[in-house]
């Protein structure tokens, strides 16, 4: 049986490579005939995934770069012969060593900004855009900052730079200057078309263990700030990829006239996923956590690719949302309603082991047991499969 083994990453855990030789290395020790490409969506990991496929590109290092908590760092994007490929995630994104950082009402994405204006200095023209994997809920008001905008919270004070949601409560008014950027084509690969209506789910995952006894008054004033952002730009809080990214759509949509698409589509297209799968006999895909999966998220851009082609899939996770999915038994599951409707045949998950072992420790050290334990267990299920 021919295997195609294409997964994203296990978020905080497994960049996409390393999943996907993990599971392509499980099947191989089972009896497989199997190959593997490694996926992602445009939230985490995808600067690693670029890097492989545009080989040729060349990494811009840009300095003192404000992130997401204010520190300044260096941080990279890539220029592809006349474009500029500039991940959300490389930037905005809080690693799990800073978990203690992660108030969201607290966070910039200021950064992001930074590296478009520098792009737009270097003369770039055509920007790619990937939202996703962000820790930030910050609409894009930061961002704009960087790009020239002022905010005020009334007729003469300024919000200061960079703006956070904690000050953005008041935000009255917004100017910016979009001449300066009418000739910019852009087009924006978001990782699910999540919408702002959805943010409170969005943001409570954001914040950080060190925050959650707050984590109920943060969700309620991000919501008060979405409402304001809401107000004074006009953005629908229902359109498609309103959500992706901490809201980044919002600011981008002030600055530019851009195209938008899912990554999920968008990465099938340019490796060519689907005709690799109609060259196999089982399709298989990964992800850290099985939860909003079915709102455009990679492995359902996969099955939905094997569906239509009378290909099966099964989809192999770490753990499950029990709130989402409260009804599950052992470790492989073929009667999950949303899992067989997106086209999977089964799911694999650790779950249970993960429910009578939970890991200990400060969560660099719960990835740590992760990364130690997945790949075992993950091991026992593919045995345990059969199709």
């Amino acid at each position: 049986m021919k295997v195609l083994v294409v997964s994203g990453s296990f978020k905080d855990v497994f960049s996409p490579p390393e999943a996907t030789n993990l599971i392509r290395d499980s099947f191989l020790r089972h009896g497989y005939d199997v190959s593997g490409v490694p996926f992602c969506d445009g939230g985490e990991y995808t600067y690693e995934v670029l890097k492989e496929i545009l080989f040729d590109a060349e990494e811009i290092i840009v300095d003192d770069v404000i992130f997401p908590d204010g520190s300044r760092r260096p941080c990279h994007y890539l220029i592809d012969r006349d474009s500029a490929h500039i991940v959300s995630s490389e930037i905005l994104r809080l690693l799990p060593e800073e978990d203690a950082r992660k108030n969201p009402l607290l966070l910039t994405d200021y950064g992001f900004g930074q590296l478009i204006g520098d792009a737009l200095k270097r003369g770039i023209k055509t920007l790619k855009l990937y939202l996703g994997g962000t820790s930030t809920v910050c609409f894009g008001m930061g961002m704009i900052q960087a790009m020239g905008a002022k905010l005020y919270e009334d007729e003469g004070t300024l919000i200061p730079v960079p703006a956070v949601p904690a000050n953005m409560k008041r935000l009255q008014r917004i100017e910016i200057d979009r001449s300066l950027f009418q000739d910019v084509r852009v087009t924006v690969i978001a990782d699910g078309n999540a919408c702002a209506d959805e943010m409170k789910g969005i943001t409570a995952l954001k914040v950080g263990r060190a925050f959650q006894k707050d984590k109920e008054e943060i969700v309620r004033e991000s919501e008060e700030v979405k409402e304001r952002v809401t107000m004074v730009t006009g953005f629908g809080t229902t359109r498609d990829f309103s959500g992706a990214a901490g809201g980044l759509l919002y600011g981008i949509d002030l600055v530019f006239d851009g195209d938008y698409v899912l990554g999920g589509i968008y990465f099938t297209d340019l490796l060519n996923i689907r005709e690799k799968i109609r060259d196999c006999d089982l399709v298989v895909t990964g992800e850290g956590r099985y939860d909003n999966t079915a709102c455009g998220k990679a492995p359902a851009s996969v099955a939905a690719i094997a569906k239509s082609l009378g290909k099966p899939a099964v989809l192999v996770c770490g753990q499950i949302d029990t709130d989402a999915i409260p009804e599950y038994s052992g470790g492989i599951l073929r009667d999950l309603p949303e899992a067989k409707e997106l086209g999977f045949h089964a799911v694999l998950t650790c779950q249970e082991y993960y429910d009578e072992h939970p890991p200990e420790g400060s969560y660099p050290e719960q990835i740590e047991q992760y990364r130690a334990l997945t790949p075992v267990l993950l091991d026992q299920l593919i045995g345990e499969f059969r199709l």
